[in-house]
């Protein structure tokens, strides 16, 4: 374990993780098989059909961007790690979004705060941004690739 263990990006769980937006676990695809990741248990039989589609949730609408920068560790988004979301102009509240802020592209957390937008940051070492003039949703974000090698 040692090492390559201590390198993989620890992420937090809670209750934002959940829900539209949110990058919880979800029940798997259909056919998708299961592993455990605690103790061992008797093994399942056979192997699953992987339909890339379905495990992205990629429709016609959607989009995978990789992500440069530390902004969002602490909703276990890493540099490098590939996004996969859906081209939407509304978002709810507390969703991950790809968003225009005052002409600028970023990937940060919705918030409304007493009826006015801004995106929060998921690093405490990393600002909240406030729009000066405009703040424009372009998509959700529900999936999260990450390469372990």
């Amino acid at each position: 374990m040692g090492a390559d263990a201590d390198a993989i990006p620890r992420c937090r769980r809670g209750a934002e993780d959940a829900g539209d937006g949110g990058l919880g676990t979800e029940e798997a695809p259909a056919g998708l098989l299961t592993v455990s990741a605690g103790r061992p248990v008797e093994a399942g039989d056979g192997c699953a059909t992987l339909d890339a589609a379905a495990l992205l949730r990629a429709n016609a609408r959607s989009f995978a961007l990789r992500v440069r920068g530390q902004s969002m560790v602490n909703a276990g988004i890493c540099d490098g790690d590939v996004v996969v979301g859906e081209f939407t102009p509304e978002a709810r509240p507390g969703a991950i979004v790809v968003a225009l802020i005052d002409g600028e592209s970023t990937l940060k957390r919705l918030v409304l705060h007493r009826g006015r937008p801004y995106l929060a940051s998921e690093n405490p070492s990393c600002p909240d941004l406030v729009p000066l003039s405009e703040l424009v949703v372009q998509g959700t974000v529900h999936t999260l690739v990450r390469r372990l090698r």
